[in-house]
């Protein structure tokens, strides 16, 4: 999976530290990602973005058991990251804090 990352980002140009930040502000999962690294999906494209400084949610196990418990079904990834993404913008929190409380909280935590 990692040589299939490496030579993916080689194509798209993200070659060094300036251009895989530029590439991570403008990236699209569906347009940008999806299918392109066997093996990698959404959650890992969201960790991806989210270590170049893109303010989201990465839906990992913690996450997702917090939504799935919080309302009583699982909604899909996409509609778990954009519901989180706007609920810390509606409490006037930096996203990655609520990501980080909620994982904390998943693991026993806090």
């Amino acid at each position: 999976m990692l040589r299939g990352l490496v030579a993916f980002f080689e194509r798209a140009g993200a070659i060094d530290q300036m251009s895989l930040e530029a590439w991570a502000l403008r990236a699209e999962f569906k347009t940008d990602f999806e299918g392109k690294v066997k093996g990698l999906g959404y959650a890992v494209f969201n960790w991806l973005i989210i270590r170049q400084g893109v303010e989201t949610i990465k839906p990992d196990v913690h996450v997702l058991r917090f939504v799935k418990n919080a309302i009583g079904r699982q909604p899909s990834d996409e509609v778990v990251v954009d519901a989180l993404v706007r609920a810390a913008n509606e409490i006037g929190k930096p996203v990655h804090i609520l990501d980080w409380a909620i994982w904390e909280a998943g693991r026993g935590g806090g």
